[in-house]
């Protein structure tokens, strides 16, 4: 949704996304959102296989849920004032996965739960 905007949205003559601050948003966050996933997924193929990491489980939730978060305010940004208007939807984004850090144990929960897997 916000590529497509960076792409369409004209600021000084030319697209937004042309702008290297915003080329260089867009590679931090697809970096960000590419190591969640990898965590995730190898998190999620060890427990189809068998295993109960509750630990990696455990930090791949919380890991997850903070770096959509950050993605989905960071995209509100590249919205500008759009971004917090109900029409282009990403407000709404930004909402749904802030419940992802409340919602099936806290970010705070996760947190004790990855501290006591090493013993404190």
């Amino acid at each position: 949704m916000t590529l497509e905007y960076a792409k369409e949205r004209q600021a000084f003559g030319r697209s937004i996304g042309k702008f290297q601050a915003i080329r260089h948003k867009f590679a931090e966050m697809a970096t960000k959102i590419e190591t969640a996933r990898q965590m995730v997924y190898t998190t999620a193929w060890r427990f189809n296989n068998g295993e109960y990491p509750v630990r990696e489980i455990s930090m791949a939730k919380l890991y997850a849920s903070q770096i959509a978060v950050e993605v989905a305010d960071e995209c509100i940004q590249i919205h500008g004032g759009a971004g917090y208007m109900t029409e282009y939807g990403i407000e709404r984004v930004w909402r749904d996965m802030r419940l992802n850090r409340i919602g099936a144990g806290t970010d705070e929960v996760m947190l004790d739960v990855i501290g006591r897997s090493y013993g404190l």
